[in-house]
């Protein structure tokens, strides 16, 4: 006897954008993701990278606090909030062009 059983288990769907998941031979599996979506994921991908090029220590372990709170305010689109902790990230951080232009593409101008 064959056994066809998928196992998913092990990944974290948790606060993932997906809406159904079909298993099966012949499924076809897709995400869509918003416009609005994808810029704020440019946007946070953007401060993660420039946090991670800061030297290590306090300030960078508090930048990356911070970009967890903002990815979280994005989410929620508590966009008061996003500025407010866009505020505690690191003057580097916030002036990076790949920053500034992600951030026009939210819609957000700080």
């Amino acid at each position: 006897m064959n056994d066809f059983s998928r196992n998913i288990s092990g990944n974290n769907l948790q606060g993932s954008q997906i809406g159904n998941l079909n298993q099966g031979d012949s499924a076809t599996q897709s995400q869509i993701i918003s416009k609005e979506n994808y810029a704020n994921e440019q946007l946070m991908n953007a401060i993660i990278t420039n946090i991670k090029t800061l030297p290590d220590g306090v300030d960078k372990e508090d930048a990356m606090d911070n970009a967890t709170k903002m990815d979280t305010a994005l989410r929620e689109k508590n966009l008061d909030r996003v500025k407010k902790i866009f505020g505690w990230l690191p003057q580097a951080v916030q002036l990076a062009a790949d920053v500034i232009a992600s951030a026009k593409n939210t819609g957000l101008h700080f």
